[in-house]
């Protein structure tokens, strides 16, 4: 746990986890963290059919922008296919309003959707050639989708996160020794991303929402919007630190498939990261 992550809810009270871990099979369809509703969270959602008259809809989106990035394919897979999200009915809604309301989900939330709709409309099995990297054996490698392991929130009261750095970052004029930390909203990062540092920073840049110079105690940091230049000057081993940070304050899939090495020396456990790219998912 990090910093904030261990308030309780009263004194002498036994530690209130700002977040539990569930599987897919377990969360179902509702949204690890949700969409905010006053001082709530509404987690539902739901999907048309996928048929395919989406298929075609999807692929045009696709088509129109020859160098679309797979975060943009994921939003055009959930703009046509996602007919609820919390209390609003999109069954009715024009594209562009379901693709501006995707855009506004969380991060965890649209990969959580998209991991759904995959099991939904494909199923739940994922298979692919692979080698079992203690004995070499080689075989098909048959995972679960539904046995992916999710991080959930219950309280939006708790989404924000407080994490002490390993070393002073000087941004804004200040030497920042804590950040302040919530999920990242999807815009932030469906846009265009040459490479993966490009769309590490942009997801670090939407869950980063303030800085304070004080070590304990209290935050003292105004809710901010760092630019991408101000990420630029985020020392490498602060980047380090963070990544495992932000990923829990992002919620969500964690989007890896386990199975045992088949051979009967070996029996390994193994656990693989998922390929989620549309045209693997959905192909």
């Amino acid at each position: 746990m990090t910093d904030s992550q261990d308030q309780t809810v009263e004194e002498g009270a036994e530690p209130v986890p700002a977040f539990t871990f569930r599987t897919v099979a377990e969360q179902g369809f509702k949204l690890p963290i949700g969409a905010l509703e006053g001082d709530a969270l509404d987690k539902a959602f739901a999907f048309r059919p996928y048929t395919m008259a989406e298929d075609k809809a999807i692929a045009r989106d696709i088509a129109s922008d020859p160098q679309a990035t797979e975060s943009a394919k994921v939003t055009a897979a959930l703009k046509h296919t996602l007919i609820t999200l919390g209390s609003r009915d999109l069954s009715e809604a024009k594209p562009d309003q379901v693709d501006a309301a995707v855009k506004g989900m969380f991060f965890g939330d649209v990969m959580y959707a998209y991991l759904l709709l995959r099991i939904v409309s494909v199923g739940k099995e994922v298979k692919f050639p692979y080698a079992c990297p203690y004995c070499r054996t080689p075989f098909v490698f048959t995972g679960d989708l539904n046995t992916v392991k999710v991080t959930v929130f219950e309280d939006q009261s708790r989404l924000e996160d407080v994490v002490t750095l390993p070393m002073p970052w000087r941004v804004r004029g200040v030497e920042a020794r804590r950040v302040l930390l919530r999920p990242s909203p999807w815009g932030m990062i469906e846009g265009r991303m040459p490479t993966p540092v490009h769309y590490q920073a942009a997801i670090m840049q939407g869950a980063i929402a303030g800085f304070d110079d004080k070590a304990e105690g209290e935050f003292a940091g105004e809710r901010i919007r760092l630019a991408p230049t101000e990420i630029d000057t985020m020392p490498k081993r602060v980047v380090n630190f963070l990544n495992d940070a932000v990923a829990v304050a992002n919620g969500g899939p964690r989007l890896n498939v386990t199975t045992k090495c088949p051979s009967p020396q070996c029996k390994a456990e193994l656990d693989e990261p998922l390929d989620w790219s549309f045209d693997n998912f959905f192909g």
